[in-house]
């Protein structure tokens, strides 16, 4: 085996993980909580996913020591983006919460665009963690491209058996397959920040009478309480209230 992937920083970052389980144990934490709060079966929320996985990364890689803030740690505002920026400049970054399939690598305006030309770091749940490839160095994974009319795609399968031959190319971690039960919309949720943080008090409206009717809930669900533990209601009278109170 091959003791470097081909890049020193992915090997000081796959060292880093593989000797620091808090560090492990965070970062799959915080994938199984992305994909338990953002549905990435949404084309509109994966873009969201997508970039919140490329900060994982960035800090990942700031926790190994491999970048750096910008300005020193010591530095009153720091744009914390030039981390992400450099964690950017050492690989891309292609995902999936979802089995088999294939990642599209590049799409050009009515071409398939240039394909896989940079380090890549890769990662889907039947995958053994984050896969590496170094275009140059791995020029089998290269020749496994297919070019269509519109993109350039990779299987999975092709960075699985690379995966399987190169193990200095793996940071063993689990990947979570998406649950496909997250609900929460992004966009409402930044909506509700702008709206509740400035002046819009006609347009705020629709938020401030949803949250009466939320504290409306929330204080019968309390009486409810009340009544069980004071005897006035029956445990099996107790539960259909509550149902019926949280189904309408």
């Amino acid at each position: 085996m091959n003791s470097s992937s081909g890049s020193s920083d992915f090997d000081q970052l796959r060292s880093t993980i593989a000797s620091d389980p808090q560090l492990r144990y965070e970062i799959e934490a915080l994938f199984r909580l992305v994909v338990e709060t953002y549905n990435p079966s949404d084309r509109g929320v994966r873009f969201i996913t997508g970039g919140i996985t490329e900060w994982i990364l960035a800090m990942a890689s700031y926790a190994s020591g491999i970048v750096t803030l910008p300005d020193g740690h010591n530095s009153d505002s720091t744009d914390l983006r030039g981390v992400l920026d450099q964690s950017r400049e050492l690989w891309s970054v292609k995902g999936s919460n979802s089995r088999g399939g294939t990642f599209t690598i590049s799409n050009g305006q009515g071409g398939a665009g240039a394909g896989l030309t940079s380090p890549t770091i890769f990662w889907s749940p039947e995958f053994p963690g984050m896969v590496f490839v170094e275009p140059s160095l791995h020029t089998e994974v290269v020749g496994s491209q297919v070019q269509r009319a519109d993109a350039t795609v990779l299987s999975k399968r092709a960075v699985a058996e690379h995966a399987a031959n190169h193990p200095e190319c793996v940071i063993e971690l689990q990947i979570p397959d998406n649950p496909g039960t997250a609900r929460l919309d992004p966009s409402f949720e930044a909506v509700k920040l702008l709206v509740g943080g400035h002046s819009f008090p006609r347009l705020r409206k629709l938020l401030s009478d949803t949250d009466r009717s939320d504290s409306t809930i929330v204080e019968q669900l309390r009486e409810l309480q009340s009544m069980k533990e004071h005897g006035l209601l029956s445990d099996d009278a107790y539960h259909a209230a509550v149902r019926k109170l949280t189904q309408t």
